[in-house]
């Protein structure tokens, strides 16, 4: 399939991220915010080696943030908040070549202190 751009937000979907999702090798951009997605983040979503901008915010998205998504060399937009996510910032972001402080956004009472910003000192 040569699908680059994935753009269903704000459509009321209401379901977990399919773990098929990280077949799609040819997506530049996956745009899921503003539904009603669950369950946790696939960590398939690190085979999406093309993907530039991922968006699941704004959605019950709920678990730890896979750190398969740092493998990711150019992601260089990640848009997490606004979820029920937990625990702490994966470590493998300080290695992600196009990540940075600013280009993560993530739920600041739920990513322990500022973690995100510490990643990148």
């Amino acid at each position: 399939m040569n699908l680059k751009h994935l753009w269903l937000h704000e459509n009321k979907l209401e379901a977990a991220i399919p773990y098929e999702l990280g077949a799609l090798e040819n997506v530049e951009e996956v745009n899921l915010k503003g539904n009603l997605l669950t369950g946790t983040i696939p960590g398939t979503l690190g085979f999406l080696s093309l993907a530039r901008k991922i968006k699941l915010c704004k959605n019950l998205q709920v678990g730890c943030i896979p750190a398969s998504l740092a493998q990711l060399d150019d992601l260089e937009s990640l848009e997490l908040h606004k979820n029920k996510l937990c625990g702490e910032a994966p470590k493998e972001f300080k290695d992600a070549p196009k990540l940075t402080e600013k280009s993560i956004t993530v739920d600041k009472e739920i990513i322990v202190g500022d973690e995100v910003a510490r990643l990148f000192e």
